[in-house]
């Protein structure tokens, strides 16, 4: 995440966030600031330390988390876990903001779940990752030619993994989808809420009251304008923001799609339907997707 004066910002992969701190950099750069990696364990408190190192020029901060886990084991019972095995990267949650800066307002972006999907598929990520002997055992039991799977085995494949970790308050054919499990945790003050969930707590949208309440909102599809936005809100000058406009999209060091590859070529009704439904609470959260996948009991 990146932490300035002004905002936080919490990047959620696959989702723009690359052009976001792309373009937060040049920003505060062309201010004289320095941009500061830090990792989120290393020796604080930073304010001191970066002024030593620069002269007390100003800063801005890249902190890189290790993974977390929420776990409800009846050997360790509800806990969040720390993967300090893991290298450290610049995603990371809510709930992983350091106190001092929880006040400030908290930039995110959000993609639609269908194309964010699609584009952890052919980010093709999920290839290499290695799992828990649970993940082996599917992939092994159901997906014998792995990892050259379809599209359409890929989201079942992502389904079967996430019933793993079943909320346990919630029935097997309600469970959501591990998208809005996601973001859910993302965004969480306290991501333990998550094990909280049940149908009266989704009926209710009670997830309104346990998001950061000083979240801020940017979309995939709009994500120019809506940072430019989001900056004007907080006074930033025109002068200095308006190149964010015009400028082309900042692609991970994989790339990016082809025009050819829009999301929409690669559901099936059947299938555009089941992540639907597995996603329905994205879909309440965030109407800009399209009101033909909100509430299907409406």
């Amino acid at each position: 995440m990146l932490i300035t004066d002004h905002f936080v910002h919490v990047h959620v992969s696959k989702t723009g966030g690359t052009f976001v701190e792309s373009m937060v950099r040049k920003l505060y750069e062309a201010r004289g600031c320095h941009v500061v990696e830090v990792i989120e364990d290393q020796p604080l408190p930073w304010r001191q330390r970066v002024q030593r190192v620069f002269s007390r020029q100003p800063a801005i901060f890249l902190l890189q988390h290790y993974p977390i886990y929420i776990s409800d084991q009846p050997a360790h019972g509800r806990t969040i876990k720390h993967a300090k095995h893991q290298t450290p990267n610049k995603h990371g949650w809510v709930y992983q903001i350091p106190p001092e800066h929880r006040h400030k307002p908290i930039l995110t972006t959000i993609r639609n779940p269908y194309d964010r999907i699609v584009s952890q598929f052919e980010y093709k990520n999920w290839q290499q990752a290695r799992g828990s002997k649970y993940r082996e055992s599917v992939i092994a039991s159901h997906y014998p030619h792995f990892p050259n799977l379809t599209f359409a085995e890929y989201v079942e494949l992502m389904r079967l993994l996430a019933d793993e970790l079943m909320l346990p308050k919630l029935s097997p054919e309600d469970q959501i989808g591990y998208q809005t499990r996601e973001v859910l945790r993302t965004l969480f003050q306290d991501p333990l809420r998550l094990l909280d969930i049940d149908a009266d707590y989704l009926a209710e949208r009670r997830y309104r009251e346990d998001v950061a309440p000083n979240l801020h909102y940017t979309f995939t599809h709009d994500l120019n304008h809506g940072l430019y936005q989001f900056l004007r809100k907080l006074d930033f000058p025109h002068e200095e923001i308006a190149f964010i406009l015009e400028h082309n999209k900042v692609l991970p060091r994989k790339g990016g799609r082809r025009e050819d590859q829009a999301w929409e070529k690669y559901y099936t009704p059947e299938l555009k339907a089941l992540v639907r439904r597995r996603e329905r609470v994205m879909f309440e959260m965030f109407p800009e997707f399209g009101q033909e996948a909100l509430d299907e009991n409406a």
